[in-house]
């Protein structure tokens, strides 16, 4: 979709509050988040393997820490439709009893669900459970179904519930996913659910004030402290050459921008983004929004474009 921007001048904008954490609390069935698997890239050498079904055999890792040393390897046997985790990392798959998981699926592609991989980092443990899925020996996804979570997180005047999920290396950054939702008290018939999937930002741009977002795991991995900071992020205000503008959700690797309308104008940071637009068309009863994804915006030295 193609919009038009016009950049109105720059200037600061520091955020209200004062700085504020949230704890998170840990959930082996929280919110999920899916992420790929790239394959035929990192093969495991393991010294002892079981006997598998045939020769066709993918080897691979799932990193559960910030360094690369930090690994679960496995073996997918797809003729036997079998999965074997080395789940303590000793590089021998016929004594993790636990790590064997039969698929759940048949054809092309080998599902396995509810794998369950301990994560322990630096006095950090928890459980982290996924749904694997083996596409041939080049390429994978897995699906996260542990995150963090808190049914209150204030961001400016507004309440959200908040979810985290962590692509398993203990690291949070714009490689993860933050979710800001409605909280249930809060929704009402008459007002719209709030709902949206972000790659979790340093920093965030909510309706024109601007916040530095830091994430701290405890030491055992099971309260994920969630610090919301107002910031003095050169902002730019952008008029949009448009009406009915509902709300805005863009984002690049460092920054996200939300706002909420109906707006004529958004203030956000300098840079290159691509998110989503919600547009209310006509009038009364008869009006409706529809979504348009994958919109850019360019802000660059106090210019706004397309």
């Amino acid at each position: 979709m193609r919009l038009l921007f016009v950049a109105m001048g720059f200037g600061l904008l520091a955020g209200g509050a004062g700085a504020a954490t949230f704890s998170l609390e840990y959930r082996t069935d929280g919110k999920t988040a899916d992420f790929s698997l790239p394959l035929g890239t990192s093969e495991v050498r393991f010294k002892k393997e079981p006997g598998y079904a045939d020769n066709d055999v993918v080897r691979s890792v799932l990193y559960v820490a910030p360094k690369q040393k930090e690994f679960i390897g496995f073996a997918c046997d797809s003729e036997g439709s079998t999965l074997y985790l080395d789940l303590n990392r000793n590089l021998d798959l016929t004594d993790d009893t636990e790590g064997i998981v039969r698929s759940s699926s048949e054809g092309w592609g080998h599902s396995f669900e509810g794998v369950v991989i301990p994560v322990e980092q630096e006095g950090r443990r928890r459980e982290l459970v996924v749904d694997l899925t083996i596409y041939g020996d080049q390429w994978g996804r897995y699906e996260v179904k542990s995150s963090w979570e808190s049914p209150a997180v204030l961001l400016g005047d507004q309440v959200f519930r908040v979810a985290v999920v962590d692509n398993g290396d203990g690291v949070i950054n714009a490689e993860d996913t933050l979710y800001l939702e409605t909280p249930e008290e809060s929704k009402a018939e008459d007002a719209p659910e709030i709902s949206m999937e972000l790659k979790a930002p340093a920093s965030l741009v909510f309706n024109g004030v601007p916040y530095d977002l830091a994430y701290a795991l405890s030491p055992d991995g099971k309260i994920l402290t969630l610090s919301v900071e107002p910031s003095s992020t050169p902002l730019v205000e952008v008029e949009l050459k448009g009406k009915g503008v509902e709300r805005m959700v863009m984002q690049n690797e460092a920054m996200a921008a939300v706002v909420f309308g109906p707006s004529t104008t958004i203030r956000i940071p300098p840079g290159d983004y691509h998110g989503e637009v919600w547009v209310r068309t006509g009038e009364g009863k008869k009006s409706s929004v529809w979504n348009a994804g994958n919109v850019s915006l360019s802000v660059q030295g106090g210019q706004g474009r397309e």
